[in-house]
Formats: structure tokens, sequence, C-alpha cells
């Protein structure tokens, strides 16, 4: 039921040089998590069950999410990933994405977090202590980098999560929470 709407706010802001952007978490908003979950996990997270998932690119695309992503591209908005996942899961992750028909993510635009190694480290418009940094922090200041000129200067027509920590926070026009049974991030 999203699609018209947010498909009509790329176009309109696309026409009007507002350089429209849409921005997608990944699991259980663009990637499902649910075969991992309940049957390796038996819903007891384990980030090194996670990471043989990631790696190995075994997530299915989320019903409906690619027809949105890929309509919102094509209306004329830039495709932003925003997610929990970190640096060293960010290639398997964009492929995974262009694997289940996803053609909008590219590396530029895909924000993942920092692990504090090597390369690795916390981006300078993050302003909050690398060690406690909430989620919320962390994808609502991300955002607000996406919208600045620094950045990009996108406007974000539309933000995706299955989580409210992957809305709260402004720098988005629009907030759009799908749903999910599975668990429930505080």
């Amino acid at each position: 039921t999203q699609l018209p709407r947010v498909a009509a706010a790329c176009f309109v802001a696309k026409k009007l040089h507002r350089n429209p952007a849409i921005v997608l978490d990944a699991d259980d908003t663009t990637l499902m998590t649910y075969d991992m979950e309940v049957g390796d996990m038996h819903f007891n997270y384990n980030p090194t069950e996670q990471d043989v998932w990631v790696q190995g690119e075994k997530f299915p695309a989320t019903p409906s999410m690619v027809t949105l992503a890929n309509a919102a591209k094509k209306a004329g908005c830039t495709i932003i990933g925003l997610t929990g996942r970190n640096d060293n899961q960010k290639a398997a992750t964009l492929a995974n994405l262009a694997k289940v028909g996803y053609t909008g993510f590219t590396a530029a635009n895909y924000y993942t977090k920092w692990t504090g190694v090597g390369a690795s480290q916390q981006p300078s418009y993050i302003k909050c202590a690398a060690a406690s940094c909430t989620t919320i922090e962390y994808k609502s200041q991300t955002r607000a980098h996406v919208e600045s000129r620094s950045g990009g200067h996108y406007d974000v027509v539309a933000n995706f999560g299955d989580q409210f920590s992957d809305l709260i926070g402004g720098s988005a026009d629009r907030t759009i929470k799908l749903p999910n049974p599975t668990y429930y991030l505080p």
C-alpha cells in the first residue's frame, strides 16, 4: 500500500530538484531473517551464526520490498541502505540484495556500522561515544548526514524499518514501520 505514495513522493521531489531518497534497513526490512531465527538460532540471537548467514548471502527478500525499492528508484529516488550490520558484512549484504532482485543499492550509499578495527572507524558525523552509541543515535545521525550537504544533500522522502529504533530521530519526511512478529529491539 506504500508503493504508490512513495513512488509519487520520489517523482514529485525529483521534478522539484530536491534530490529525493528513501532509506531502508536490512534485517527484516529488505532481507528476511526468519529462516535463520527459527531454524538455526531457535530465537536465541548468535552473532557468529548470523555472520555465517550474511557472508553466505542466504537471506530471501522481504515480501514486496524489492518491488517498492525498484519502483522508488525508477520514480527518481536514490536508494540508501542503513543497517546495524557491520562494515565486514557490507559487501556480502550488497551482494545478497542484488541476488534477490534489488537494483538501487550501491556501496557509496550503503551505511554499515563501524567495528573499530583498521579502516572501520566511527565516522566524524556520528557524535555519540563509540562504545555506547545506541541504534537510534547511529541511525538518526546517519540520516541527518545523508540529508546534509557533506552526505549528499538528499531529501529523505521515506524511511523504512521493522524496529522503532530504525525510525526514531527525524531526518525523513515519512517513516514506515514494517511488522516484525519475530523479535523486538528496544
